[in-house]
């Protein structure tokens, strides 16, 4: 918070989005302030996909996925079906690994190496929330140590009907 200010502002991060017409998100904006909560950790690039497999904590490289908001669930019996677990290939390459049954939407995604991004795309059908088309994921794997088991965290532009370009946004979550 920069000085001087008239009123000192409460502990905590908050976030806030004002409206704005000519935005292709959310354009009308959030009334209140939403709480945050921030984490960080180091990050050391691993030599292989493996090291990054034992640094994460991972059982035979699979990574457990979370997607919910914007209209979209991974949880079961919901429609689309979306990945419920990537496996992390020797080359960076997540690789969906769950459900197998019934088969879920297209995904191709990696991780880089360098500074634990992680990006890819689901390519979704139409649905009554989302229009058909790619949808772009992209986060930062990160070590939660308040969770033991959070991994990853990353957002899902789902694109929707109106303006070309529009989208909402799911959450996306890895764990152990």
């Amino acid at each position: 918070q920069p000085l001087p200010f008239p009123q000192r502002q409460g502990a905590g991060l908050r976030w806030f989005k004002a409206a704005d017409s000519r935005e292709l998100s959310y354009e009308a904006g959030f009334a209140a302030p939403l709480a945050v909560t921030a984490v960080s950790s180091r990050w050391d690039r691993p030599a292989t996909a493996e090291q990054l497999v034992s640094a994460l904590g991972l059982t035979n490289a699979t990574l457990q996925v979370e997607i919910e908001g914007a209209g979209l669930s991974n949880a079961a019996a919901n429609v689309p079906v979306l990945a419920t677990a990537f496996e992390l290939s020797p080359r960076y390459v997540l690789v969906t690994s769950a459900p197998q049954t019934p088969a879920p939407v297209p995904w191709a995604g990696t991780v880089r190496a360098a500074d634990g991004g992680f990006s890819g795309q689901f390519t979704l059908p139409v649905g009554a929330s989302n229009v058909a088309g790619r949808s772009a994921v992209s986060g930062v794997l990160v070590i939660d140590e308040a969770s033991q088991t959070t991994v990853g965290r990353g957002l899902l532009r789902v694109p929707i009907a109106g303006r070309r370009g529009a989208f909402r946004s799911a959450a996306v979550v890895l764990k152990q």
